[in-house]
């Protein structure tokens, strides 16, 4: 009833509504508190082209430690999208500077979600960004009024990251909706 038990909350509507909604869970792995030091932050780009929503999330790491820390400094992190487990994971890859990294994520589907985990580490000093990509089939259509709601859990104990997040439901690409806040708590939105 609290909703202390970790579990997703995958909220449904109906008619000429989608409803969507995801997740991310960092565990530091590392066996440091490098995480004291981390800065994050997260751009997500929704798409609905008429066939598939598709999206777009980067989340992106800066890891400001004294590199004369060493190991102690370096964020080793396992990182896990959890979203729809009806959506298929299309792509991922790793930045870091200029080199593009494709990574494989480890899928699972578990409690009624997908989970895509990525193994990913920053040393102090560095920036790395993770890129993964996702899509269903789009139930919504554009040409009659309609509703497309977001659920974005937050992660508990994490910082109040900012958070971009650009929908773009017109077939001609001319019209997008950004939206910038800080992920303080549960966010949610609702678009007709």
């Amino acid at each position: 009833i609290l909703g202390y038990d970790g579990s997703f909350m995958t909220p449904e509507c109906g008619g000429n509504c989608y409803s969507d909604w995801l997740g991310v869970v960092e565990a530091n792995v590392g066996v440091n508190k490098a995480n004291y030091f981390i800065k994050r932050s997260f751009d997500l780009k929704v798409v609905n082209d008429g066939v598939d929503i598709r999206r777009i999330l980067s989340i992106n790491f800066q890891n400001p430690a004294n590199s004369a820390l060493g190991l102690s400094g370096r964020y080793k992190v396992y990182i896990r999208i959890a979203v729809p487990n009806d959506s298929e994971v299309t792509g991922a890859r790793i930045i870091s500077g200029q080199d593009i990294s494709e990574v494989t994520p480890e899928i699972t589907d578990i409690a009624g979600r997908r989970e895509a985990g990525f193994l990913l580490e920053v040393p102090a000093q560095q920036t790395k960004s993770l890129i993964v990509e996702w899509q269903k089939p789009s139930t919504l259509s554009v040409d009659s009024p309609g509703e497309y709601r977001l659920f974005w859990r937050k992660q508990a104990g994490t910082n109040q990251d900012p958070i971009s997040v650009k929908i773009d439901f017109s077939l001609t690409g001319q019209r997008e909706y950004v939206y910038n806040t800080v992920l303080a708590r549960d966010y949610f939105s609702r678009i007709s």
